[in-house]
């Protein structure tokens, strides 16, 4: 999570077994999500030497907000000279607007968050800017966007809800401010999430809208909520959720038109087809996707690794939504029993293990077979058996380091030229699997200007 400046919230903690025996402490939460908690003593009828993870830690600040920490754990403990205690923790979740009383309580049926500047890959505003011809009158109108909602899959309803910041005074101005904010609403009808289970979805999704706008989105607010935890009104009770993030932090420019990789307006009639889609492959491509993201929001990565990890990304893509095998299962077991009965049979073990996974394809085959969809897209023949060739040797060299193929390994600007082809062949082989028709995700990349120049450069310089 990306926090806007340090928190620092004072107020009483105790543990749920111990309602009467409580703390004074602070909780302050960093600008990556962490939450510490630190305490002037110790929870009575605890050794804190003894015990040091607490599963519910509960608290009432200042403003009478009530606090769940969850999964707490002990950093350290001391005791100061005049005899008073004092403890620092840590917990993996944080819960700010209720407190539950244990583990098992803590449940949630919808969720909103906010990603920075998601409403550049939207573009839908409320917000209307007109002048005079003269230049001299200017109109600004406003009309707050209805919220929008899609079944996605049974039970499980995905949109954008809108927020907005208006000047409340009339009388005199010297400047006016007024702004607008999408968020995005998940809510189940059927299912209820653990907070383990609603973050896993905040990530599954927030990860979606960083790949179809090409850009890292940090995610800065988390609002849950349970339909069955309500206010004096019936009305849920939102519930501010913080969690430690690993992610980079820093703020990032506003992109608009052909800088992103989908756009919402050439997708809004099939987006809940789109977005369901990602929601089943996810997990399934979890260990590619986190390869493709470390290289493409990773800082001050070096090319060597880059390189090695979109080579990752796409054997992983490829061994999991294709054919893994160069032959049938049971033709694969005839060859092989038909090699092990010709060996000596002190062989056969090692023989056995080395062909264990002598029926994968090769990185060859799964590059050609990745490129073969979109061969208009990446050059003629000759170019696309150069590039793949440069791939596979500059891979062997980084594997082994080996002398002798020192003369085949690719120089820092051709590697960083194979980086850019294979995230882009990434990025084209993930849309046909968002359900993107060939020739609508070959226009993915034509219309990016980014996109198509790397390409060029790529399929030029290689």
């Amino acid at each position: 999570m990306k926090i806007e400046e340090l928190m620092e919230k004072r107020g009483y903690w105790w543990l749920p077994e111990y309602p009467d025996k409580k703390i004074p402490g602070t909780l302050v939460i960093e600008s990556n999500g962490r939450c510490c908690l630190k305490l002037m003593g110790k929870f009575d009828g605890h050794d804190v030497k003894e015990i040091s993870k607490y599963s519910i830690i509960l608290g009432r600040l200042q403003n009478s907000k009530d606090v769940t920490l969850i999964d707490s754990y002990v950093e350290s403990s001391s005791f100061w000279g005049n005899g008073y205690a004092y403890t620092e923790l840590y917990s993996k979740h944080t819960v700010i607007g209720y407190g539950f009383c244990s583990i098992d309580d803590v449940a949630f049926t919808g969720v909103d968050f906010e990603l920075e500047h998601l409403g550049s890959w939207l573009l839908k505003s409320g917000i209307k800017i007109e002048h005079s011809d003269d230049l001299k009158v200017s109109t600004v109108k406003f009309n707050l966007l209805e919220k929008e909602k899609y079944t996605i899959c049974p039970g499980l309803l995905f949109g954008f809800k809108f927020f907005s910041s208006l000047p409340m005074t009339y009388y005199y101005h010297e400047s006016v401010e007024l702004s607008q904010k999408p968020v995005v609403s998940i809510e189940s009808n059927e299912e209820i999430f653990s907070i383990n289970e609603l973050l896993r979805y905040v990530w599954k999704f927030s990860n979606f809208f960083c790949f179809v706008s090409n850009h890292r989105l940090p995610l800065k607010i988390i609002h849950a909520f349970n339909s069955e935890i309500v206010d004096e009104r019936s009305n849920p009770i939102y519930m501010d959720i913080y969690s430690q993030s690993f992610m980079d932090h820093d703020s990032i420019s506003p992109f608009y038109g052909r800088d992103v990789l989908l756009n919402y307006e050439d997708i809004k009639d099939r987006f809940p087809e789109i977005v369901n889609r990602w929601r089943i492959l996810y997990d399934k491509i979890l260990p590619s996707l986190n390869l493709y993201f470390s290289v493409m929001h990773g800082k001050n990565i070096l090319i060597e690794q880059r390189f090695s990890s979109m080579v990752n990304a796409l054997e992983s893509l490829h061994r999991r939504l294709y054919c893994n095998s160069v032959f049938s299962k049971s033709e694969y077991e005839t060859k092989v029993h038909e090699v092990l009965d010709s060996v000596p049979k002190e062989h056969r073990e090692w023989i056995e293990g080395r062909l264990k996974y002598g029926n994968e394809p090769n990185l060859r085959f799964r590059l050609k077979k990745l490129i073969k969809p979109f061969s208009f897209l990446l050059g003629n023949s000759e170019k696309r058996s150069r590039i793949t060739t440069k791939i596979v040797n500059n891979r062997n060299y980084l594997t082994h380091y080996d002398e002798s193929l020192t003369k085949q390994a690719a120089s820092i600007t051709s590697m960083s030229y194979l980086c850019d082809f294979m995230e882009i062949l990434f990025q084209l082989n993930l849309l046909l699997l968002l359900e993107c028709s060939i020739e609508e995700s070959a226009d993915s990349v034509k219309n990016n200007w980014k996109l198509s120049a790397k390409l060029e450069r790529a399929i030029h310089y290689i």
